[in-house]
């Protein structure tokens, strides 16, 4: 997304570079060298990327960008809900193994038994 900015943020500077005469060029680069410098930066990464330049739209990008990130909210908060779910159940089976007094060591020996079987 940074680099579709720096694109669209640069770009003029690359077309203006690019119909000056030869002769100007050199004065023009000197003065705009970093902007030119990020615009093929950009390109390049773009292209790097198999992105084609001519049907690039920012306004999609951030669309999409914004679809990824909804989906992330709601993907956190069904984990978080998991996760607290499974601290529960973990509390609750630490309560009952305690209470049971079933020691670390029978429940590994059960679960030995439990895997032979099969």
């Amino acid at each position: 997304m940074r680099y579709a900015e720096y694109y669209f943020k640069y770009k003029k500077y690359n077309s203006e570079y690019n119909a000056l005469k030869p002769k100007a060029r050199d004065k023009y680069y000197n003065t705009y060298y970093t902007q030119l410098g990020l615009y093929e930066a950009a390109v390049n990464v773009l292209k790097n990327h198999n992105i084609d330049l001519k049907t690039l739209s920012l306004k999609s990008i951030n669309e999409h960008y914004n679809q990824l990130l909804e989906k992330k909210d709601t993907l956190y908060t069904t984990y978080r809900s998991m996760e607290a779910e499974h601290t529960t159940c973990k509390n609750t089976y630490d309560s009952l193994t305690s209470y049971l007094g079933i020691s670390d060591k029978d429940q590994r020996t059960v679960r030995k038994r439990n895997d032979l079987s099969l």
